[in-house]
């Protein structure tokens, strides 16, 4: 287990021998979810990409499908609204 400090910004860096062991790079996409009171940060799929490119060779128009951060945005208020911030 590792203690990081947080930035003014909400920023944390990620040490680089655990990116170098998650192939995470600077151009990668990373997912963060809420687990009971702590994050979970882990290397993402582009799921929507993949998504969208499957819809589309079935025609399917998904402009009006929330998908990524806008549901999980709206997702996260939903859960979360109630509870007090620390």
């Amino acid at each position: 287990m590792m203690q990081l400090n947080i930035s003014k910004r909400g920023e944390i860096v990620i040490p680089k021998k655990i990116r170098e062991h998650l192939g995470i790079t600077h151009a990668r996409t990373v997912v963060v979810d809420i687990k009971d009171d702590a994050l979970e940060l882990r290397p993402a799929i582009d799921v929507v990409k993949l998504a969208a490119e499957r819809a589309k060779r079935i025609q399917l128009d998904v402009s009006k499908i929330k998908m990524g951060n806008d549901f999980y945005e709206e997702e996260f208020d939903k859960k979360w609204a109630h509870v007090s911030r620390r």
